[in-house]
């Protein structure tokens, strides 16, 4: 079964060239092409969709709002940005949004494709120039405002991995119904709708690296 693409971005000369860059990808389909947010809820009434590429600065209905309104209304779908801003304040802004991943406009076909396999398995994915940005911005953890013990640490760890609850209670040697109430503990604590949330928190802020989790 194909995994069904959107693209929401005004620029239409660009998504004529994403659209061929998907059509060199197996088992992709593009199934909704748009110019800005509003649209592209309009099409996800009535188009199913798996993942959504989503530029940030669009008329009617920016990256941001629209973000929200995809994690609000279509909570299965992933969202990766697609954007030419990849200054870390728009990086953390979107982090915020609990986005699955972030490419630069520049990525080639196959950093395009790496990245929606990857949120399909994995359900996150930075680019290497993304990635890099994070990596230089990083908090200190002792500066934060978010402290996560070494259990939190390890379960989050696990979660990233693909663990289940089962095999990660196994593993630290608990409960499932005690990882169960870590994980709502960490959403709570890093305000997030998804775990993906909490697990981009803890990419974002140095407590994960994607090392431990490749």
């Amino acid at each position: 079964m194909s995994i069904r693409i959107a693209i929401a971005d005004d620029h239409v000369m660009y998504r004529g060239g994403f659209a061929l860059s998907l059509d060199a990808i197996k088992n992709v389909e593009l199934v909704v092409s748009v110019s800005n947010g509003q649209e592209l809820l309009e099409h996800l009434k009535t188009q199913e969709v798996d993942v959504v590429f989503l530029d940030i600065s669009m008329p009617v209905m920016d990256g941001f709002t629209t973000a929200k309104e995809l994690n609000l209304q279509y909570p299965h779908i992933k969202i990766i940005i697609l954007s030419s801003y990849t200054n870390i304040g728009h990086i953390k802004r979107m982090i915020a949004c609990n986005v699955s991943g972030y490419v630069s406009k520049v990525a080639n076909t196959a950093t395009i494709k790496k990245a929606i396999k990857v949120v399909c398995k994995k359900g996150y994915y930075y680019d290497k120039e993304v990635y890099h940005k994070i990596q230089e911005n990083l908090n200190i953890i002792s500066q934060g405002t978010t402290y996560f013990t070494e259990r939190e640490l390890s379960i989050i760890k696990l979660f990233a991995l693909q663990y289940s609850a089962k095999q990660i209670a196994d593993t630290l040697c608990c409960s499932t119904r005690t990882v169960e109430k870590h994980k709502e503990a960490l959403l709570e604590k890093t305000k997030s709708f998804s775990f993906i949330g909490v697990l981009m928190y803890a990419l974002s802020n140095g407590y994960l690296l994607l090392e431990d989790i490749e």
